[in-house]
C-alpha cells in the first residue's frame, strides 16, 4: 500500500483526535458518573437518616404508650420514667423528619397529618396519666375504651411505614441507577479502550508502511547512486580515452603539418629569389619602356608575383600559428591547473576605464567631470563575486 507524504500528517492528525475525543468522553462519562455517584451518597446519607428518624418516632410512641399503660394497670410510677424521653425524642426526630422532607412535595402532608397525629396521641396520653395521678381511673380507663389512642398509634404506624417504604424504594431505585451507571461506564470504557487501540494500531500501522517504503526508497535511491558512480566513472573513462585520442592526434597533425609548411615557405623563399632575378633581368632586357610586352613582364615581376609571394607568406604563417596554438592546446591537457583569485572590480575598471578615455576627453565637459560606467560595471562585479 503506498501512502502519499503529504497524507501522512493529516491521516496522523485525524487518529490522535478520534483517540483524544474517545478518551476525553470516557473522562467525562467517568466525571459525571462520579458527581452522580456523590449525589446518590448524599440521597442515602439522607434517606437513612429520615428511615432512621421515622423508625425513632414509632419506638418512642410505643415506649412512651407502654410506660402510659403500666401505669395505669399498677398504679407504679416507675414505669413512668421512659415516659418524658420518649416523648422528647419523638418530637426532636419529627422536627428532623420536617428539616430533611420540608421541601419535599410529597411528604408535606403526611409531615403536617404525623404532627397532629402525634400532639394528640401525647394528648391522650398525658391526660391519662394526670388522671390516674389524681386517682381517678375510672376517667382515664373511659379515655382508653374510646380507643382513640389506638387509632392515633395506627395512624402514626401508618405513617411511618408509608415514609420508611418510601424511602426504601428511593434506596432501591438509586442502587438500580448506580448498577446501570457503573454498567454505562464499563461499557463506554471498554469501546473508548478498543477505539484508543484501534487508533494506536492505525497510527502505528501507518507509520510502519510509511517508514517501509521510505526505506524502500531510499535503497533505490542508494543503488542508483551505486549505478551512476559506475556510469559516470565509465564515462569519464571513455572522455579520458577520447581526451588522449584527440590529444594523440592534435600532436600528430601539428606535426605532419608543420613538415609541408616548412617546405612551402621554403620554397617561397626560392621563389622570392627568382623574383627578383626576373626583376632584374626585365631591368637590364633593353626593351623600349613603351613595349607592351616589357610593361607586362615589368608588372608581373614588381607587382603581381611579390603580391602572391605576401599571400603565401602571411597565410603560412597563419597556419603555422593555428598549428602552434593547437599543439599548445594538445600539452595543456596534461597540465594541473591551479585555481587563483582575481580582483574583477579592479580589472574591469581598469581596461573599460582605459579604452574610454579618448571617447571622455572628447566629450564637452559642461557638466561637471563625467563618471566612467565601468565604475557602476566594477560595484557590480565585486558585490557578486568572489565573496
Amino acid at each position: 500500500m503506498f501512502i502519499e507524504k503529504r497524507l501522512i500528517v493529516p491521516l496522523s492528525l485525524l487518529l490522535l483526535i478520534v483517540g483524544f475525543v474517545a478518551l476525553l468522553a470516557v473522562v467525562g462519562m467517568t466525571v459525571r458518573l462520579g458527581d452522580r455517584a456523590n449525589e446518590h451518597f448524599d440521597e442515602v446519607i439522607s434517606t437513612r437518616d429520615v428511615r432512621v428518624s421515622a423508625v425513632e418516632i414509632r419506638s418512642a410512641v410505643q415506649s412512651a404508650e407502654s410506660s402510659q399503660r403500666g401505669l395505669l394497670l399498677t398504679g407504679n410510677e416507675i414505669y413512668l420514667s421512659p415516659y418524658d424521653a420518649a416523648k422528647a425524642t419523638a418530637n426532636r426526630q419529627l422536627d428532623n423528619l420536617k428539616r430533611i422532607l420540608g421541601g419535599d412535595a410529597q411528604f408535606k402532608a403526611v409531615l403536617q397529618r404525623l404532627t397532629v397525629s402525634l400532639q394528640e396521641k401525647f394528648q391522650e396520653m398525658d391526660r391519662t396519666i394526670a388522671l390516674k395521678g389524681e386517682r381517678e381511673d375510672i376517667e382515664a380507663l373511659a379515655i382508653i375504651n374510646t380507643n382513640r389512642g389506638k387509632a392515633l398509634m395506627d395512624e402514626v404506624n401508618l405513617f411511618v411505614s408509608g415514609i420508611v417504604r418510601s424511602t426504601d424504594n428511593r434506596l432501591t431505585l438509586g442502587v438500580a441507577e448506580q448498577r446501570a451507571n457503573a454498567t454505562n461506564l464499563r461499557w463506554a470504557s471498554v469501546a473508548a479502550a478498543v477505539l484508543i487501540i484501534l487508533v494506536v494500531s492505525a497510527v502505528a500501522a501507518t507509520l510502519l508502511t510509511y517508514t517501509r517504503e521510505l526505506t524502500q526508497a531510499q535503497a533505490k535511491v542508494t543503488a542508483l547512486n551505486l549505478s551512476l558512480e559506475e556510469r559516470v566513472r565509465a564515462r569519464t573513462a571513455a572522455l579520458a580515452r577520447a581526451n588522449a585520442e584527440i590529444k594523440q592526434f592534435a600532436h600528430l597533425l601539428s606535426h605532419d603539418m608543420r613538415a609541408p609548411l616548412i617546405s612551402i615557405l621554403g620554397f617561397t623563399s626560392e621563389l622570392e629569389e627568382g623574383v627578383q632575378g626576373l626583376q632584374k633581368f626585365v631591368d637590364g632586357s633593353g626593351l623600349a619602356p613603351e613595349d607592351p610586352n616589357y610593361q607586362k613582364a615589368k608588372l608581373t615581376a614588381s607587382h603581381d608575383m611579390p603580391e602572391a609571394v605576401g599571400y603565401i607568406r602571411r597565410s603560412a604563417a597563419k597556419l603555422d600559428n593555428l598549428l602552434g596554438a593547437v599543439l599548445k592546446i594538445s600539452r595543456e591537457g596534461g597540465r594541473v591547473l591551479n585555481a587563483e583569485v582575481i580582483d574583477l572590480r579592479e580589472l574591469v575598471s581598469f581596461e573599460c576605464c582605459g579604452h574610454s578615455t579618448s571617447a571622455i576627453r572628447g566629450r564637452r565637459r559642461n557638466r561637471g567631470r563625467p563618471r566612467c560606467f565601468c565604475h557602476h560595471v566594477g560595484q557590480a562585479f565585486a558585490g557578486s563575486g568572489d565573496r
